[in-house]
Order: C-alpha cells, then sequence, then structure tokens
C-alpha cells in the first residue's frame, strides 16, 4: 500500500526509490512490447491478487516469453505448467525466487520451450477459436431454448402443480428446474 497513490494508482517515483534497479518506463507502443517479449526469456508475473484472466501472459507466450506466475487465479488456465510456463507455490517471493534460480540451473527455458509456448497459444487462444467457442455457445442456448418451450408446452399448466407437489417434498432442485423452464421470469 505504500507504492499506492490516493487514487489507488501505483506511484512509480517510489517503487523506484525503494526498488533500485526498477524504472518505469510508461506504456509503451505494441510492438515495442512485442519485441521486449521476443527479446526475453522469462516474464515474472508476482501477484497477490486472483487474476481473472491474464492477458500479458498469453501475450508473453506468443511471443516465446515463458511466464513465471503464482498458482493462484486463472494464472493456471492460461500457461501448460513446466510446457509453456512455470506455476509456483505457495506465492511468496522465496517460492518465486526459488523458482527462478531452478529454471536458470536446469537451462530453461530451452528455445524448443519458447516454441511450444507460442504453437499452444497461437492455437489455444485464436480469434478463430474464440468465434467458435461463441457459435457453440449459441447454438447450445437455442437448443436449450427449444427444449424449455417443448417441456411447457407438453405440460401445459400442470407444470406448476408439478413444481409446487416437488417442493411441497422439500426436493433439492425445484428451484434450479422452476429457473431453467423459466428464466425470463425473477425468483
Amino acid at each position: 500500500e505504500r507504492w499506492l497513490t490516493v487514487e489507488s494508482l501505483v506511484d512509480w517515483p517510489v517503487v523506484e526509490a525503494c526498488l533500485p534497479g526498477v524504472k518505469y518506463r510508461g506504456e509503451v507502443a505494441s510492438e515495442t512490447l512485442y519485441d521486449a517479449l521476443r527479446r526475453a526469456d522469462i516474464l515474472l508475473a508476482p501477484s497477490r491478487i486472483n487474476e481473472t484472466f491474464g492477458l500479458a501472459l498469453i501475450e508473453a507466450q506468443a511471443c516465446g516469453c515463458i511466464p513465471v506466475v503464482p498458482k493462484a487465479g486463472a494464472f493456471p488456465e492460461v500457461l501448460r505448467d513446466g510446457k509453456t510456463g512455470y506455476l509456483y507455490e505457495p506465492n511468496t517471493a522465496e517460492a518465486l525466487s526459488g523458482k527462478v534460480i531452478g529454471l536458470w540451473r536446469a537451462g530453461c527455458p530451452t528455445n524448443a520451450v519458447r516454441q511450444q509456448a507460442r504453437k499452444w497459444v497461437t492455437g489455444e487462444f485464436s480469434w478463430k477459436k474464440a468465434a467458435d467457442s461463441i457459435c457453440d455457445l449459441v447454438v447450445l442456448e437455442r437448443k436449450r431454448s427449444r427444449l424449455r418451450r417443448d417441456v411447457r408446452r407438453r405440460l401445459g399448466n400442470g407444470i406448476d402443480r408439478i413444481l409446487a407437489g416437488v417442493a411441497a417434498t422439500g426436493a433439492p432442485g425445484t428451484w434450479r428446474l422452476r429457473r431453467w423452464l423459466y428464466p425470463e421470469m425473477r425468483h
């Protein structure tokens, strides 16, 4: 917290004063960032918060730069531990430094690992794959919607009696069934 401004932004002059060798260069153009990632062997991304996705890790791997991150949040989902990046735990400075020292001693990352990271990311996180996933979700929702309509049509008004009867038994899942059949209603 000592490195944050009252607006909760990073106070870079304070960070630079506390950590010799750290220099904040400001925002850079995408191509400048990608050139830097292509030249780097590893990307250290320690984090005390549970990241929800980790776009920086995807960008790094796409450039052949291998991320070293805590086993927390979404980080394990955006790399393949030991193949396209490395996870460490517990989430401490000691564990991070131990992981990095171990990687350097083992001669990692190799060019083969860097190439594997590039290949995996471009296949796993491509725009085509994202579009295909969205299309699959739309098709699935259409099928569910048709099924809901069909169940409602076949059961007619009897569905309310069925749901009331199931609810009276105290059976779990009654509200889930009601929400599934009538997603447009507030429950």
